[in-house]
């Protein structure tokens, strides 16, 4: 595989992972009651360490996947956020 066709399939995997998380997001959004129930904070931290420690054994910048994943969290939250009317 040349590098231009790797990173187009890696882009892919990233995009399909991604719309899946969101389609993930709509179905978990109508089994909350509240917006109390939208933020997690120990979950937010366990997958901050998660992805942080992925990154370091990938030899990637632990801290620019941190912030990628936090703003995608607060994107999520908001998302959350604007479909539960309580």
């Amino acid at each position: 595989r040349s590098t231009l066709s790797s990173s187009s399939a890696a882009s892919d995997v990233y995009k399909r992972q991604i719309g899946d998380r969101f389609k993930e997001i709509h179905k978990v959004t109508k089994l909350k009651e509240s917006k109390d129930e939208i933020i997690d904070h120990e979950r937010i931290t366990h997958i901050l360490k998660s992805v942080q420690s992925k990154a370091k054994r990938n030899k990637i910048d632990p801290e620019i996947i941190v912030r990628i994943w936090q703003i995608f969290i607060q994107e999520a939250i908001k998302l959350e956020s604007s479909k539960i009317k309580k």
